[in-house]
């Protein structure tokens, strides 16, 4: 287990995979819909800032968890909760949110 203080644990970098996936960051760049700009407060300040965004995709992950601690189904139930509640990345949960299943 990686990690004896943790006991869900999703390791390494997932790959996205999206409409335009297979672009370079500067070609998706180019593209207005996966860029997303609104004003966000820095301190005081109000500015501009730019993300990356994507409306629909998709990732597989290896989700390893402890037997002491949880068991798949409760394993399931806490993805399938955390997607459509809590999401991923920034501004979530109104952004980043995600349906799961299992794989076989």
């Amino acid at each position: 287990f990686p990690s004896h203080d943790k006991g869900l644990f999703v390791d390494g970098n997932l790959l996205l995979e999206f409409d335009g996936s297979d672009l370079s960051v500067d070609e998706l760049w180019k593209r207005d819909q996966n860029r997303l700009t609104k004003g966000v407060r820095v301190g005081a300040a109000k500015v501009m800032r730019t993300r990356f965004w994507v409306k629909h995709w998709s990732a597989i992950a290896e989700v390893l968890f402890d037997p002491a601690l949880f068991n798949q189904e409760q394993v399931v139930e806490i993805m399938k909760t955390t997607g459509s509640q809590i999401g991923v990345c920034d501004w979530r949960p109104k952004f980043g949110r995600f349906t799961s299943e299992l794989a076989a």
